[in-house]
């Protein structure tokens, strides 16, 4: 086997390692991965394109549908009383359990059930974000404490090997998943039976969420850094402040989210009902990430070897806002061949810039005062998230039903949306590699 590929025996040492090595660690760090592979199907079945149809059928405009969508990001400012929240617990395990499940029942069978016994456009719009909102409050307040939990099965030797493989295991199973069910959905679509389908994945999702909750709650629990004096809200601010590394990767990581969710409310309903791009279609090239990741993490793992975790990151994002550029061109015309090559580049590009953005909260976070540190990462993250989408579907409204020429060409509001993308992800490769001077003059973890 050539040097830098795969050879079978380096892999089954790997997984060993990393989840069979039958100690506490070892065992809590199976449980994350199967706790990804199980809520990503959830997410998946309720969540991304199945959602917007689900939306759609109910006749929400493209507007409606991006302010429901950016509705949990208005919640995640409740991450901020987390710490405050969960320090009264000595123990979590059963909180974090109960809570998770709550956010669950609410946000995928509440908004299930909710419009086959509310009447009216409008009040099931309102529904639709009170539910939303309600189910998101209770996960932003207790869903921290699982990131300082899990964090004692992930120390520095195994991030990267953790990070890499189970999103490689998470997108085979999932995607292998959600391609069939999309075959199913594509058959139905436009017929009677169209939501029916629709709804019975989100009973099915709710299933595999309910099992998510049970296999978090599995992996044995550490005793909390408990603080001497008692955790005010204003500590979720504070305590990061005196942190400037860590504030520099939690600013570059904002960057990427809020550009990555600039159209992140609008995308897949634009998909489904502008460019006639179908369920198969979206679910099926997002199934091809895998076979990239086979052929591609090698290259990626090595780059941050020899490059280290900032300048893999920036030289990523740079080459992603490229994509982006292509992406404002597509049409019902085009988007046969031209959706598959976009989507296909970034799978290419995501390989490496996942893996690398994955770690960009914990390269500085300190051993201390960890619940102030990840609820402050959380917070930021999220309302980056938020000031995206809500920008993102105001443009969409102030739009609505015009579109923009430039030289002899109609962009409407979402392919606008692609462009502004590219060209922040532009301004974020610069920003990461100013903050990647500032790691090698103080001898910073860039290749940690």
């Amino acid at each position: 086997m050539k040097k830098g590929m795969f050879s079978l025996e380096s892999v089954k040492l790997q997984y060993r390692e990393l989840f069979f090595d039958r100690d506490e660690r070892s065992r809590g760090r199976l449980c994350m991965l199967t706790s990804g592979i199980v809520n990503s199907i959830a997410v998946n079945l309720s969540g991304g394109a199945f959602y917007s149809a689900f939306l759609l059928e109910y006749g929400i405009n493209l507007t409606n549908i991006g302010i429901i969508t950016f509705i949990p990001y208005i919640a995640s400012l409740f991450t901020i009383l987390s710490p405050s929240v969960l320090s009264k617990f000595k123990k979590r395990r059963f909180v974090l359990f109960f809570s998770r499940l709550a956010y669950y029942a609410i946000s995928i069978m509440g908004v299930t059930v909710m419009p086959m016994i509310v009447s009216g456009q409008t009040a099931k719009i309102v529904c639709f974000a009170v539910l939303m909102f309600v189910a998101n409050v209770i996960n932003f307040l207790f869903s921290p404490g699982y990131s300082v939990w899990h964090w004692n099965f992930l120390p520095d030797r195994v991030r990267a090997g953790f990070f890499t493989q189970s999103q490689f295991l998470t997108s085979l199973v999932v995607n292998t998943l959600v391609v069939g069910v999309s075959f199913a959905a594509d058959a139905l679509s436009g017929t009677e039976h169209e939501m029916t389908i629709i709804i019975a994945l989100r009973v099915v999702a709710f299933v595999f969420a309910v099992a998510d909750c049970v296999v978090l709650a599995l992996p044995k629990e550490y005793a909390y850094p408990m603080n001497s004096v008692r955790t005010k809200v204003i500590d979720v601010i504070r305590a990061p402040m005196g942190n400037k590394m860590f504030l520099g990767a939690i600013g570059l990581y904002c960057g990427y989210a809020m550009f990555t969710n600039l159209s992140g409310s609008v995308i897949n309903a634009f998909l489904l009902s502008e460019v006639n791009v179908t369920y198969s279609m979206i679910y099926g090239v997002n199934a091809l990430y895998t076979i990239f990741f086979i052929f591609f993490s090698a290259f990626w793992q090595k780059q941050i070897r020899l490059k280290g975790w900032i300048p893999s990151f920036s030289m990523s994002i740079f080459m992603l806002s490229a994509t982006y550029f292509l992406y404002m061109f597509i049409t019902a015309d085009n988007s046969i061949w031209l959706f598959w090559v976009v989507r296909l580049i970034q799978h290419f590009i995501g390989v490496g810039l996942s893996v690398t953005a994955s770690n960009l909260h914990l390269m500085y976070m300190p051993e201390k005062d960890r619940d102030n540190f990840v609820s402050f990462y959380q917070l930021a993250a999220n309302f980056a998230n938020f000031v995206a989408m809500m920008l993102g579907t105001a443009l969409v409204a102030v739009m609505e039903g015009s579109a923009l020429r430039v030289f002899g060409m109609s962009f409407n509001s979402v392919q606008l949306l692609l462009g502004l993308q590219g060209v922040g992800f532009i301004v974020v490769a610069v920003l990461g590699g100013r903050f990647h001077r500032a790691e090698l003059k103080i001898g910073g973890k860039e290749n940690a």
